[in-house]
């Protein structure tokens, strides 16, 4: 059922499985690192905050595969 809804046929996806068995990255995936506190460059010119904003903050990042993380704050 996979392959005919992904459009693959069984012997491609069956050679590419064995293709792709020894590949496996062993290591560890990364948990969270800590890159530390960012801080604007000296020669940034600091600009100013709307006062409409009031604190509010807004994030969207595209993540791939059509994910989006979106966080609000207000």
């Amino acid at each position: 059922m996979f392959c005919h809804a992904e459009l693959v046929s069984e012997a491609s996806l069956y050679r590419w499985r064995t293709k792709l068995a020894g590949t496996v990255d062993a290591t560890p995936a990364a948990g969270f690192i800590d890159v530390g506190v960012m801080t604007a460059a000296p020669e940034a010119p600091a600009v100013p905050k709307p006062a409409s904003v009031g604190g509010a903050l807004e994030v969207r990042l595209d993540l791939g595969h059509g994910m989006v993380l979106h966080i609000v704050r207000r």
